[in-house]
């Protein structure tokens, strides 16, 4: 007999159920039409012993429900009809009407516990079948045929309401899932139709032979008994076959999955299929303060969403710890599904080497029963357990994927390091070698030559001394022992401190603007920064070059300006990278491409920032540091981390 299943009856939260209710009110008038035509044709006799072997028969025909062997959830094989052969051949309209309604009620609300607009439908339903075999009965009295006579009329009330309760079962799938086209509908009712007719005309061949011949009844019925346990047994064994596809399935998806995305996809996916639920959620908490939620309704899978996760969420991944099923209004319900879900929630954790991953949450199937069985229950964790599996491989492939990478990166910083270093090392060294073995081989030499030898040997060694200090402080700052201290500094000092030194060397006079400026700051870090800014203007800048001081709102600012061609908008940030520049590497003597990495960097740990911009054909990097007064103490001790 068909009933609501698979993707049929159950209604999708997003459409209407007017028209399953619209349904429901036609199959009750119907059935009050047709029973009390059956009732004023026969009257009311009624039989108690009659009635309570049908309630005991329906309620088992109802309960000994399968799938026939196809898609899950397609259409389910019931034996109600050789209860309906028996009521209608043997008991009065009234008797059978009310044994079959509290057999089915039974069924319906106690083993399959069946609710809400789900119920009302199977309700209304079987009271349709009720009525037509009311009438069958009708019929059959008016006619006064003899039971072996009056199978003809039994099949054919059985068959009539096969098709009669078809209709309403085809039109509710159409009106709750329009994606299902009505010829698919329809092939799966026609299977449902044929089983009714079959288990039919089997029960008028056993009640017949029961009649005429007891003991071949017995024989008939054990061949019956066997067979539905052998199309029982192949329908298990089949859904056990498409489990393992599906499973399989997963297992090549996970294996190829590129990322955790498409991880993630893949496992919501492929479980909703398999488990036939509408609705699905997946949380992966990927980060400390990172949880990603991937969300699927129906046939779709959303892209993952990254979002900062809420106490409600974080609670949920640390108090489930096992697969158990809640209702809805339950608070972990609420939380993944929202409160308009109505239908139980099935958790599962994903738990490798007691360490939880995440949270796979299935609304549960909405037929061929209202809750999960123990087998697709086994299922479900069996899928959670893969799922976490394969999850705990990709994140540690990634994982060590973002190692390799920094280490690569390490590498990488360390050929630089060293092909900078010793490049930028060697021209001043050999200058000094040069010049400090003429003076030692007693090289008679003027007074001004003396002087300018002399000069050129403080000049380099000022350069060595400049790159020796930019990679003592780098190495300290990335070990997070660079100290600064902070207190109050004049700005327009600290430039005229750091200045000669970056004139002398460069035989030029920078034009300056210094505004007496108090400044929150550490002194010798900001001659540093100064003395690395004006050294680039002279490298890589034009020939002008122009320093001011000023205060810009609440901060101190120094700006290095120089006339060159400065650096294109798309590599303004990259300046600040470590061993970048505005020329190729090696083209300039006395840098080592760390100057303006590690001065952005004391500059931030000192509260301020350094800034590169293109004014007017004017290169601009912008030193700004917090007033004194800005600060809340008069003096800062930090240290970079």
């Amino acid at each position: 007999m068909s009933r609501s299943g698979g993707r049929g009856v159950p209604v999708k939260r997003n459409h209407s159920l007017r028209a399953v209710w619209a349904t429901i009110a036609v199959l009750l008038v119907i059935s009050a039409i047709l029973l009390s035509a059956a009732l004023g044709a026969t009257g009311l006799a009624f039989s108690v012993p009659s009635m309570l072997g049908l309630v005991v028969a329906f309620a088992l025909g109802e309960r000994v429900a399968f799938h026939l062997p196809a898609r899950r959830g397609a259409h389910t094989l019931t034996v109600v009809e050789l209860a309906a052969v028996v009521g209608v051949a043997l008991t009065a309209p009234l008797t059978y009407v009310t044994g079959r309604m509290l057999g089915s009620l039974f069924a319906l609300v106690v083993l399959r516990r069946q609710r809400g607009v789900r119920l009302a439908f199977n309700i209304a339903n079987t009271l349709l079948g009720a009525a037509i075999g009311a009438m069958a009965i009708s019929a059959f009295g008016l006619l006064e045929l003899s039971i072996t006579e009056a199978w003809p009329v039994v099949l054919g009330a059985v068959s009539l309401e096969a098709f009669a309760l078809g209709l309403p079962v085809a039109f509710v799938i159409r009106s709750t899932d329009p994606e299902r086209s009505m010829s698919e509908v329809l092939r799966e009712l026609s299977v449902s139709w044929v089983a009714s007719l079959s288990v039919a005309a089997f029960g008028i061949v056993l009640l017949v032979l029961a009649m005429e011949v007891p003991g071949l009844a017995v024989v008939v019925a054990g061949l019956g008994l066997a067979g539905i346990l052998g199309i029982r047994s192949y329908s298990e064994l089949y859904l056990s076959q498409q489990e393992l596809d599906g499973v399989s399935t997963l297992t090549s998806q996970t294996a190829t999955a590129e990322g955790i995305d498409d991880l993630a996809r893949a496992v919501l996916a492929s479980s909703a299929d398999l488990l036939r639920s509408e609705r699905g959620v997946l949380v992966i908490p990927v980060e400390a303060e990172c949880v990603m939620v991937v969300r699927s309704v129906s046939d779709h899978v959303g892209a993952p969403d990254t979002v900062m996760p809420s106490g409600a969420i974080a609670g949920l991944l640390d108090a489930t710890d096992a697969l158990h099923v809640v209702q809805p209004g339950d608070p972990a319900a609420v939380v993944l599904f929202g409160e308009d879900n109505n239908a139980p929630v099935a958790l599962a954790p994903l738990i490798v080497a007691d360490r939880t991953l995440g949270l796979l949450a299935l609304t549960e199937p909405a037929a061929p029963s209202e809750t999960y069985s123990p087998s697709e229950l086994r299922l479900f964790e069996t899928l959670a357990w893969h799922s976490a599996t394969a999850i705990s491989r990709v994140l540690l492939e990634e994982r060590l994927r973002a190692e390799n990478e920094v280490k690569a990166s390490i590498i990488r910083s360390k050929d630089q390091l060293i092909a900078a270093v010793s490049h930028e090392l060697r021209t001043p060294l050999t200058g000094i070698l040069g010049f400090a073995e003429m003076l030692r081989d007693g090289a008679m030499l003027s007074t001004e030559m003396s002087q300018e030898i002399t000069s050129t040997i403080a000049d380099e060694a000022l350069d060595l001394s400049f790159i020796v200090e930019d990679l003592l402080t780098a190495a300290r700052h990335e070990l997070g022992a660079l100290s600064y201290h902070c207190k109050p500094h004049d700005l327009a000092r600290a430039v005229e401190r750091a200045l000669p030194s970056v004139e002398r060397r460069s035989n030029q006079t920078f034009w300056k603007a210094l505004s007496e400026v108090a400044v929150m700051c550490d002194g010798p870090r900001v001659r540093q920064i100064v003395r690395n800014l004006a050294a680039n203007a002279v490298r890589y800048g034009g020939a002008d070059v122009q320093v001011t001081v000023a205060e810009d709102g609440d901060v101190g600012a120094i700006t290095v300006r120089d006339n060159g061609a400065g650096v294109p908008g798309k590599d303004s940030e990259q300046v600040f990278e470590p061993y970048r520049s505005a020329h190729e590497p090696g083209t300039q003597a006395g840098s080592i491409g760390l100057g303006l990495t590690i001065s952005r960097e004391m500059a931030r740990a000192m509260g301020g920032d350094l800034t590169y911009r293109r004014v007017n054909g004017w290169t601009e990097f912008t030193l700004s540091l917090p007033l004194v007064g800005v600060t809340e103490t008069s003096t800062l001790e930090t240290t970079a981390h």
